[in-house]
């Protein structure tokens, strides 16, 4: 399993109140409606990364668990990349013989039960042609 947790909770639930108040999801969407704050729902959404953590921290432990930080895969995102194939035991430039780039079309973000090959620590599969799972809470 890997696992990408945010550090800075309480930035991650202004993030999620924000995003659903403007229909912004990702930097580079634009905002529908300007944000307000709403302590509110900002607690809320803590509450709800608090209870997800600890739901994940129940469903992994005993597991082998890479874990990786929200805040550095930001910062360096090509370095956490080749953090998480060295886990894998994947050579960051050659999979199954066949040459990867590292970068946003090279790994699938989906939850479970979607038809995708989870990939097992150790096991080796061309990201061309088999999406992986990688399950994150961010």
């Amino acid at each position: 399993w890997i696992r990408i947790r945010r550090q800075d909770r309480v930035a991650q639930a202004v993030s999620w109140a924000r995003a659903l108040q403007t229909g912004a999801w990702v930097g580079a969407q634009r905002p529908q409606i300007r944000p307000l704050y709403n302590r509110r729902m900002i607690t809320l959404r803590l509450a709800d990364i608090d209870a997800a953590e600890a739901g994940w921290d129940g469903f992994l432990a005993g597991r082998e668990v890479f874990e990786l930080d929200y805040e550095a895969l930001s910062a360096e995102p090509v370095a956490e990349a080749r953090r998480v194939l060295g886990f894998l035991g994947v050579q960051p430039h050659r999979i199954g013989g066949a040459r990867h780039a590292i970068g946003p079309q090279a790994v699938h973000f989906q939850p479970p039960g979607h038809g995708q090959k989870l990939m097992s620590v150790g096991e080796r599969v061309p990201l061309s042609t088999q999406p992986v799972g990688l399950h994150c809470c961010v």
